[in-house]
């Protein structure tokens, strides 16, 4: 009589054991498979900031500038750069946005002042940045991740003629 209850408890015992090592095991793959999809995520959300920064800095700067003829595309020994004139405290000045060494880089200098990527403050780093200059009054801007993936920005000023559009 004794053993069949033995054997019973055991059986309870080893059953109970073997559902909590499955549910363990479970746990664990959930964990697993999160942290992997977590990775992807935080990976995915660093290109979209590098290439998103960069594009909504450049749109930022040219909204900010909107002026007949302060906004065109110059170049920095070959390059093309963004350059945005402004005059205030008696002089003109010029910002230069340009792309270099896996940055995109900003000066400001005093205009005519001839510029160099060494005087670039870097912005925000990203694996390629195209500027294009469509029309006097419309750019496009292309930036570029790690992986080549791209984002294209087009902005058109809203001057005309040195006063603002309606």
């Amino acid at each position: 009589m004794r053993k069949p209850a033995q054997i019973r408890h055991m059986t309870d015992i080893l059953f109970t054991l073997s559902l909590f090592c499955v549910l363990a095991a479970s746990a664990l793959l959930v964990v697993i498979t999160g942290a992997r999809v977590y990775r992807g995520i935080t990976a995915q959300m660093d290109k979209n900031f590098m290439t998103g920064t960069s594009l909504t800095y450049i749109s930022n700067k040219i909204r900010q500038n909107d002026e007949s003829g302060a906004v065109y595309v110059g170049d920095v020994e070959g390059k093309p750069a963004l350059v945005l004139e402004r005059s205030f405290e008696g002089g003109s000045y010029e910002t230069w946005i340009f792309y270099d060494g896996g940055a995109l880089k900003e000066v400001m200098v005093p205009a005519g002042t001839r510029v160099t990527p060494g005087l670039g403050q870097q912005v925000v780093e990203v694996s390629g940045f195209v500027m294009e200059q469509i029309r006097s009054d419309l750019f496009r801007f292309t930036a570029t991740d790690e992986e080549g993936g791209s984002a294209s920005l087009t902005v058109g000023l809203r001057t005309q003629s040195g006063s603002p559009a309606a």
